[in-house]
């Protein structure tokens, strides 16, 4: 085919080089007249538009053909993920629900707080991107990855409802090393009146670690830092009634216990 259509365009070039010129219409002209030549080109013309829609029609059976192909392949060869994407949605349709629990819910959501709504939100995204793609949810990459920042007794424990009290207070001697939970890049170093001298580790995946009441911050912020890697040393500041270092896990921007994630061996 592709032959056949290369040798009509071989032969309309051939026809409009001989219109450009002359000699081809002319010898029409003086044989046949004026009106001879007009029927000349309206044949032609009227020849190739076959052509053009004949290779249109051509062209458009060949693109079919292809989706056909690839859409007989799709269906014989289905892939792992669209099977588990299949399955998961499937499950989310047919789930029932008790509509007996109903006014339950209306007083759950009387009785709603915003806090930490944020970070069970994406665990509850996290939890569909592992049952679609698989890997490892963030609560499992915390608690199988950190460590606690150094060895010592929970003095005061984690509270949600306490702005004062959103971390834990880890009794360390004063100057006691005090190490990095996991790999990551130094977020933020400063000093207040309260915490004293902080350091703040982003992790990635939305994971902040900060490690406050310190005496030194031995790294700079930009500074990529190790797992174990030893970032500053325990201190005493503010109001606090003796030295220790105060750890806080912030996740997607909202404080969680760090007791739920990581095992303190003391």
């Amino acid at each position: 085919m592709g032959n056949y259509n290369s040798e009509y365009e071989s032969y309309y070039n051939s026809m409009v080089n001989k219109k450009t010129s002359g000699n081809y219409y002319d010898s029409r002209n003086a044989s046949h007249g004026s009106s001879s030549k007009g029927v000349g080109i309206g044949s032609i013309s009227n020849f190739f538009s076959k052509q053009r829609i004949f290779r249109r029609v051509i062209q458009e059976l060949i693109g079919g053909l292809l989706l056909f192909v690839l859409l007989i392949f799709c269906k014989s060869n289905v892939l792992a993920q669209s099977k588990t994407v299949y399955n998961y949605s499937k499950q989310i349709v047919h789930q029932n629900f008790d509509i007996s629990e109903l006014p339950n819910n209306l007083n759950n959501i009387k009785n709603f707080k915003l806090d930490n709504f944020q970070a069970k939100a994406s665990d509850f995204i996290e939890s569909i991107k592992i049952n679609l793609v698989g890997g490892k949810s963030v609560t499992e990459k915390i608690k199988t990855n950190y460590i606690m920042p150094t060895q010592g007794k929970i003095t005061t424990t984690f509270s949600s409802q306490n702005a004062n009290k959103t971390g834990l207070d880890i009794d360390a001697k004063e100057n006691s090393d005090v190490a990095c939970s996991f790999q990551g890049k130094v977020k933020d170093i400063g000093e207040t009146a309260i915490i004293g001298k902080y350091i703040e580790v982003d992790h990635g995946d939305g994971i902040i670690t900060k490690y406050s009441n310190l005496n030194e911050q031995l790294v700079k912020k930009g500074d990529s830092v190790k797992k174990g890697q030893v970032i500053g040393k325990s201190g005493k500041a503010g109001k606090s009634t003796g030295p220790h270092v105060h750890y806080q896990i912030i996740y997607m921007g909202n404080e969680i216990d760090p007791k739920e994630y990581i095992t303190f061996s003391i």
